[in-house]
């Protein structure tokens, strides 16, 4: 019997192929007294038993209705971020054919923006992707700083030990691994797709150095070289 159940208090959000996927599994293996409905659903969809402290939900495009979700049960956000090029290189798992485009990855994150914007109390904690596959361990020490009263079960570094491979999801980690610094910067082996993104949406060299990605325009030199 699953007794009471209530919306999540914690949401991972962010765009595709940004380490949603990833970062709810270390939460379900690397904090205590966690729970999650094992799929990926919409935060205003999803219960969970409240004898559980924390009651995590993991749907990318519930960026889009952050300020919704925030003023009906505010929850903490975890908005993962990572390189919109190795972002729009990556296949979108069991989805023939498919890419990420830059403009989906802008409009995700700039919801996230402008609620944080509109929003000075707000409850969004930045995740780099990048800084957790270099310093997973230090990235799980952060969050337990920024989120009162959450605990350590288990390093983030071994948490991929206790990933169940049957779990629905799953796939979406292109693999049970360890942390793979081969993940980062994935974008230069495919620079036709890169070019052909930046031809499209020229502000992605803008939002790479919002980001810190890049101070200037020099690393498009590398997308022409045979």
């Amino acid at each position: 019997m699953e007794g009471k159940l209530s919306p999540p208090n914690i949401t991972i959000i962010g765009a595709w192929r940004t380490g949603t996927t990833l970062m709810f599994f270390l939460f379900e293996h690397g904090f205590k007294d966690v729970i999650t409905n094992q799929v990926e659903s919409y935060a205003l969809e999803t219960k969970l038993p409240t004898r559980y402290k924390w009651r995590v939900s993991k749907k990318p495009n519930d960026a889009h209705i952050i300020d919704k979700i925030s003023a009906l049960f505010n929850p903490y956000f975890i908005w993962m971020l990572r390189d919109p090029r190795d972002c729009i290189v990556s296949w979108k798992a069991r989805i023939s054919n498919y890419h990420l485009n830059f403009e989906e990855w802008k409009r995700n994150n700039d919801y996230i923006e402008n609620h944080i914007a509109g929003n000075p109390s707000h409850r969004v904690i930045k995740i780099v992707y990048e800084e957790l596959i270099h310093r997973p361990d230090e990235i799980q020490e952060y969050l337990m700083e920024k989120i009162s009263g959450l605990e350590k079960k288990r390093d983030f570094t071994g948490c991929y030990l206790h990933f169940d491979p049957g779990n629905e999801i799953i796939h979406q980690l292109g693999g049970i691994r360890p942390f793979d610094k081969r993940a980062i910067g994935k974008w230069k082996l495919d620079r036709q797709r890169i070019r052909g993104q930046l031809e499209k949406y020229p502000d992605l060299q803008d939002y790479l150095v919002r980001y810190g990605y890049e101070t200037d325009e020099s690393w498009q030199k590398e997308l022409y070289q045979d």
